[in-house]
């Protein structure tokens, strides 16, 4: 039962990042994993169950990502690296990523939802955060003012960008991530 709804959170999570939550049906759902909608609403009641699963789930991933990393003793900037290659590969499949998905239709979410949203994006924002306060004391990262402000700004263009990639090609995705990371580089 749990690799079920596992399954099912990932494939909702493929859709939210193809065309949105609120276009993303439980048909879509079980049209994929070929099961009933019965199926589905046994593991979900309702889509606002789904969509809090779904964030939460991204919460989780971000944990694990981040423990991983501490625990092979990455260094700042191939933690910056990290997030940034999750971009660079959502950007390759044309996907947008859970959290600007979700965001963009931020007004319209169930506010449990909204609530998962904030806190996905939150915990990226503290992690990044730390990342960069940590890079600059260690001279690896060069920037002015708050390290949180910047994380913002990254993190915005993170999601930002791949979204914007989606309709134009004006500035490609990974030449400006790549002006970016240079621009951070204390060299």
């Amino acid at each position: 039962m749990a690799n079920t709804k596992l399954e099912i959170i990932k494939v909702a999570t493929q859709f939210v990042m193809k065309k949105g939550f609120n276009a993303m049906s439980y048909a879509d759902i079980s049209k994929k994993l070929n099961v009933k909608n019965a199926a589905i609403h046994y593991h979900f009641p309702s889509k606002e169950d789904l969509g809090v699963a779904m964030m939460k789930q991204q919460q989780e991933n971000v944990a694990k990502l981040i423990k991983q990393l501490n625990e092979h003793q990455t260094t700042e900037e191939e933690q910056l690296l990290a997030l940034v290659e999750i971009y660079v590969d959502l950007n390759r499949s044309g996907m947008i990523c859970p959290i600007g998905s979700m965001g963009s239709d931020i007004l319209t979410l169930p506010k449990k939802v909204q609530k998962e949203v904030i806190n996905d994006y939150d915990q990226v924002i503290e992690w990044l955060t730390t990342i960069l306060e940590n890079g600059r004391k260690k001279k690896k990262f060069r920037f002015d003012g708050n390290a949180k402000i910047k994380a913002f700004m990254i993190f915005n263009n993170l999601i930002s960008g791949v979204l914007v990639a989606r309709f134009t090609k004006v500035v490609p995705f990974k030449e400006s991530i790549d002006q970016m990371m240079a621009e951070l580089q204390n060299k």
